[in-house]
This record gives C-alpha cells, structure tokens and sequence, in this order.
C-alpha cells in the first residue's frame, strides 16, 4: 500500500491510498469516509482511494471557491494521472456520483466502467435535504444548538450522532456498525456543510442530463429502499445513461455495505470482474 499527497491546483495537497501496481485501476473518491469500509475490494485489483482538495486528509480550503464539479473532477484526474493509470473504473458515492459521471463523460475513453451508490442529481437535493430533517430528532438538535460542547471535534461527533440515524433505512445496521471517517479537521461538521454547500451551487447549472447521455460504457447504480436520497434521480439518471442498471438493494439506506454488505459486494465485484480492471494488480 502507497500512501501520501501530491500537490493539487494551487498547492494544495490532495491526499491517496492506493493498493496494487496495475496501469488500469479503480478510483474512489472520499477516502475518508469509505478507504476502511471498501478496502476489500483491493484483493486483486489496483485500488487508489483519495480525498478532494478540503475534505478527509488533504489541504484545507478556507477559501471555498475551488469547491466546484469542475475543482472536483479536476482532483481525479489527478489522481488518475500521478497512478499512471491508462484506463480506470469510478467507484463513487453521495454527491461525488456527479463527479464520477462528469468525469466519465469527458473522458469515454479512459472510464472504462462506472459506479455510483446513492446518487444524488441535482435536482433531487432538496427532496432529499427533506427527507433527511424529516427522520432527525429535532429536540436533541436544539438541545445541541443551545448548549454545544467547546470542542469542534466534540461538536462533530455529537451531530454524528444525531445525523447518522436519517442516512440508515428503518430497521437498518445502524446499531452494528457506523462509518467511521478519518479524524481531521476538514471533517468537522461545519467544514463539511461550507464544503458540500459550495459543491451544490456550482452544479445548478450543469446539464447533468447531457452528460449522462455522453457516456457509452456501462453504468452500475445502486440505491438502497430506504435511502433519504430519492429513488426517482437514480431512475431518471438509469434512463439517461445509455448503457446502465439499477439495482435496489432492499433494507438499505445511504451505507448500502454496512448495511447489507454481501448485496452490495457481490454487486460491485460482478461489475468490475466483468470488464478489464480485475486481476491487474502486481502485488
């Protein structure tokens, strides 16, 4: 395993983890949040993990102007090209699914396969915003808003607590296992809202339909039932791609592997053993 940063646009240090040595590979954006949960998906493959500019282990932005789809896509194909990697396949999740499909339609002839997991259209953010306040408990929100511990990590772990309970389906995993993201200082609560909000206006007028429609290679959507995403953005977005499947993995919501991980799994492992990025590694 290779572990480090290369200098970003504006020298800023964007973060990577990567496993194997092969010249195709899988990339994974957000590092902080899935490199411990999907690191079994590196048995055989050549897997590079990262962290965009401002979140998870890379610089931070007090600036958030860079915090764009374009600032976005241009970390991964940084990545892609500091691993050397002639072809790759995206394994994105949340938000990042727009950078994995804007990435994808620039570049058809590098993404040779496409994963998003609880994808999130612009369009659908707002249902989804609803949703999610829909199944909080607002007394232990306001609770928390009038009396906040001093600590910004406390206060971070504290609105975990409350926020991880709406991203899980009814009857879910949550009390097995929650995720567990790198601790830093991007990955405070509050940086993490500056952060997704920045990302948010600069897709509002991204034609996320026409970049769908761009990408030929094959697309694997995976929802969970009880997602706070709207299922519709991943039917809409299955009828958009041309060369797409959905599957709806049922008692799962936002963390479809921690909740139901042999589906989810067997799912993304068929996918990506079905092309040409398995068994590239040289360990």
């Amino acid at each position: 395993m290779q572990e480090g940063t290369i200098a970003g646009p504006g020298g800023v240090p964007v973060y990577f983890r990567k496993y194997g040595n092969g010249h195709r590979g899988v990339v994974v954006p957000n590092a902080a949040w899935l490199a411990r949960d999907l690191e079994v998906l590196t048995r055989d493959r050549t897997v590079v993990f990262y962290d965009p500019r401002g979140r998870g282990e890379s610089g931070s932005l007090t600036d958030k102007s860079p915090v764009t789809l374009a600032g976005e896509t241009e970390d991964l194909d940084l990545i892609r090209r500091h691993c050397g990697f002639d072809h790759i396949a995206i394994l994105s999740w949340s938000y990042h699914g727009m950078v994995g499909a804007n990435y994808a339609a620039r570049n058809p002839d590098i993404v040779e396969r496409l994963i998003v997991s609880g994808p999130m259209p612009p369009p659908y953010a707002d249902q989804a915003a609803a949703t999610m306040q829909s199944r909080l408990d607002m007394q232990a929100i306001q609770e928390l808003m009038k009396s906040p511990p001093a600590d910004p990590a406390a206060i971070t772990e504290a609105w975990h607590t409350i926020l991880m309970r709406g991203y899980f389906a009814a009857g879910g995993a949550y009390a097995r296992g929650l995720p567990e993201p790198r601790r830093s200082a991007n990955e405070q609560i509050g940086n993490v809202n500056r952060h997704y909000a920045a990302f948010l206006e600069s897709v509002r007028d991204w034609d996320w339909r026409a970049a769908a429609r761009q990408y030929p290679g094959p697309v694997l959507l995976l929802h969970g039932s009880g997602d706070f995403v709207p299922l519709e953005g991943s039917r809409e977005w299955q009828s958009l791609f041309l060369n797409a499947r959905l599957e709806v993995i049922p008692n799962a919501g936002h963390f479809i592997w921690l909740e139901q991980p042999e589906l989810f799994f067997a799912a993304v492992n068929q996918f990506l053993d079905a092309g040409k990025l398995s068994n590239t590694a040289v360990r």
